[in-house]
């Protein structure tokens, strides 16, 4: 049966890495070299999610937050 109503397509994302507190402990510096990797990661399209505690790279580099108040 070729039924055009059935051909569904799902576009699928699939999850590169988990970052957790990538920027804790790096100067400048190495944050800048960091930022640089994650963002020719996501240019390429891949998705990474990163756990942080520093607003500023939340809000400079992320595309979208979400943020968790206990």
């Amino acid at each position: 049966m070729n039924n055009k109503a059935n051909d569904i397509r799902i576009p699928v994302t699939v999850l590169t890495g988990f970052l957790d507190e990538p920027t804790a402990g790096l100067d400048d510096q190495g944050q800048a070299a960091l930022v640089d990797v994650l963002n020719r990661q996501r240019k390429s399209g891949r998705l990474i999610l990163v756990a942080t505690h520093d607003p500023v790279l939340a809000q400079n580099w992320a595309e979208e937050t979400i943020a968790l108040r206990l």
